[in-house]
């Protein structure tokens, strides 16, 4: 009898853990955003997950697109807002003329209707407040034999709106928030898409900036974190990216964190890292990428936390940040044939590892846009949901004894004197490393010092040779609040032109950003 009862716990197990073996394949299986086609004939496949180019693709878009796969990660079809192609790469029946544009950032997001497995809604927003508007277009898949027919289109929602457009789950699970921000206004609508269709009546916040009346202010994406807690929009006219507060239950927008940046830089591109902790902004205009630590404390600490992370090669510009199913940030760099990467978003600073020209594109030309897909297929791996990793590099080398040092026009480096990528602010930990030199200062007066800022290899000349002299600087200025006479001081540059490692890594590019001196004899004439 228990001999009975062991053999049917046994089959009960077995048949616990092919369940089990059922739900993980479900979960691994679902690979609806698998499939990027964007720019000029582009597309990316995830499926094996390795992005690997593909060919075929008749779209031809500056920006907005939105692409669906079935959950094996197969192509169903794909938009542009305008126009409306099936697997095959050929236009549906009525997918011509829907109202969004190629120059939209958002131009189009493709949601399936909740309750359905074969109606999609295609949301499209027409660029610059034009009065093609906010409206949805309706695509049966079981059509014209599995491959599509376009039997809705053009159903205006709302006018006057900017270029951006999330969709995401209710809290329900069932129900999808469509979210937009209206123009010249500081006004979010959240419409709810239900089995019965788009409500008209949407949920209103109005929270953050004003947009004033340029065009420029419909420009910038608008992105959900993968935790669906927070929303972040690029103002791209006004320099301005907000990150808020969202309510999944309520479509309920507030609580806003400005990062306004200088004229000149202009916000396109954002996205989150996959546990939601950092955030990244591309300016489009400077082809540089910024990061925020989103954990760091309140709003102030926040904005302490921005730190440059990636600078665009000469000539290139960066468009949009997109999360891949694998945990990565994929960014276009407009007419380029390669997308560059964020390996490892998690991680605070330098160590998230930004990669140019990483992924060929098959002699095709990415734009600016990157698909845009519904919230709830964007699912990157459970190993890229852990905290965000915060680096600190330390150095294991002893302060320096400058207590002996006398001979004269000798180069000594400053040992444990570094800086961050992009900073010229000096490290606490630099205090005792200065400390020694001012003691050696103070009891040679008739000595005097140069000092000489070096940067690493990423940035024009032009810049890095800013940034050595503000180094230099800093510490100049550090002697001089302490009480070495500024008359003692002279400061000089090198840029990268003086590297003493290796620039391809970051332990090489932070031993290049550093600050040598000359003890001098002679002292220097007051200008």
């Amino acid at each position: 009898m228990v001999k009975h009862k062991s053999r049917k716990n046994k089959k009960r197990l077995f048949i616990v853990i092919g369940l089990l073996l059922t739900i993980d394949f479900t979960i691994n299986a679902q690979l609806e955003s698998a499939k990027w086609v964007f720019g000029n004939g582009v597309g990316v496949d995830f499926v094996s997950g390795h992005p690997i180019s593909f060919t075929g693709s008749k779209m031809r878009t500056t920006e907005g697109c939105s692409t669906v796969s079935d959950f094996k990660g197969n192509l169903l079809f794909y938009t542009d807002g305008v126009s409306v192609w099936n697997k095959n790469n050929d236009l549906m029946p009525n997918g011509k003329n829907l109202n969004g544009n190629f120059s939209s950032t958002q131009s189009a997001i493709i949601v399936p209707l909740p309750g359905s497995k074969t109606l999609y809604y295609i949301f499209t927003m027409d660029w610059e407040a034009n009065k093609g508007g906010f409206c949805y277009s309706i695509v049966d898949i079981s059509k014209e034999q599995g491959l599509g027919d376009v039997t809705l289109k053009n159903q205006l929602i709302n006018e006057h709106c900017t270029e951006k457009l999330v969709a995401v789950k209710h809290q329900n699970n069932k129900d999808v928030w469509i979210l937009i921000h209206e123009y010249e206004s500081d006004t979010f609508l959240a419409y709810l898409l239900t089995k019965n269709g788009v409500d008209p009546k949407p949920v209103i916040s109005k929270a953050g900036i004003i947009y004033s009346k340029s065009i420029y202010n419909t420009i910038g994406y608008m992105k959900l974190s993968n935790d669906r807690k927070k929303l972040g929009v690029a103002v791209n006219g006004d320099r301005t990216v907000e990150v808020f507060d969202f309510d999944q239950k309520t479509g309920n927008i507030s609580n806003p964190l400005s990062i306004k940046f200088d004229v000149g830089f202009n916000p396109y591109g954002i996205e989150f890292s996959p546990n939601s902790s950092l955030f990244y902004i591309g300016l489009v205009s400077k082809g540089l990428i910024y990061q925020l630590n989103l954990k760091a404390g309140d709003q102030a600490a926040i904005l302490k936390s921005k730190l440059l992370i990636a600078r665009a090669a000469p000539e290139k510009i960066f468009g949009a940040l997109q999360l891949g199913s694998d945990g990565k940030i994929y960014i276009a760099e407009y007419q380029s044939k390669y997308l560059s990467v964020i390996e490892n978003p998690n991680n605070f600073g330098p160590s998230c590892s930004f990669k140019s020209n990483v992924i060929y594109l098959s002699n095709n030309n990415c734009m600016l846009g990157l698909p845009v897909f519904f919230q709830e297929y964007i699912k990157p791996p459970a190993s890229s949901l852990v905290p965000t990793v915060v680096t600190t590099t330390t150095t294991t080398q002893k302060t320096q004894n400058y207590g002996n040092i006398t001979e004269p026009n000798k180069k000594y480096t400053l040992s444990n004197v570094y800086f961050d990528f992009n900073k010229s602010d000096l490290r606490s930990s630099s205090a005792a490393e200065l400390q020694q030199l001012i003691e050696q200062l103070n009891k040679n007066t008739k000595l005097s010092i140069e000092i000489i800022g070096h940067t690493d290899s990423i940035g024009s000349e032009l810049y890095n040779n800013k940034l050595s002299f503000s180094r230099a600087n800093e510490i100049g200025n550090y002697l001089t609040k302490k009480g070495i006479d500024k008359s003692r001081i002279t400061i000089s540059y090198k840029g990268s032109t003086e590297s003493v490692a290796t620039n391809s890594s970051e332990t090489g590019r932070q031993k290049n950003r550093r600050v040598e001196f000359i003890l001098k004899n002679n002292t220097p004439t007051t200008k």
